[in-house]
């Protein structure tokens, strides 16, 4: 004959799967919520775009950083023009009257109290 077990036993062992089996279902439940929150999320995004402001956003945005990187880049060749011309001037001719104006609108761009001083000499 074959043993079944005695009956606390096979009670502790069903309350156990019993409460493994509520643990899953609250966590499906919870999964099914994220779910439905996240879908629902989607489909807002989804409106949002819909709307003209957002239509060709992708093309706008690539001109945008196109001219943005086009900007820097010459700002950045404007400021390398603009040492290199200042420090020719001073090699070639240091007292010459357009390294003395350069420098006085270079000193007075950066300090423009300064000025006065530069107006005395």
């Amino acid at each position: 004959m074959v043993q079944v077990g005695d009956h606390q036993t096979i009670v502790a062992e069903f309350n156990s799967i019993e409460r493994q089996k509520g643990d899953v279902v609250r966590r499906q439940d919870m999964m099914r919520g994220s779910l439905a929150t996240i879908r629902d999320g989607v489909q807002r995004a989804q409106r949002d775009l819909a709307h003209p402001n957002y239509r060709g956003i992708d093309t706008r945005y690539r001109k945008q950083l196109i001219e943005l990187k086009t900007t820097e880049m010459a700002n950045s060749d404007l400021d390398k023009y603009h040492k290199a011309s200042i420090y020719a001037c001073h090699v070639a001719a240091p007292d010459s009257l357009c390294c003395r104006l350069l420098s006085k609108a270079v000193i007075s761009h950066c300090c423009p109290h300064s000025e006065d001083s530069l107006s005395q000499q």
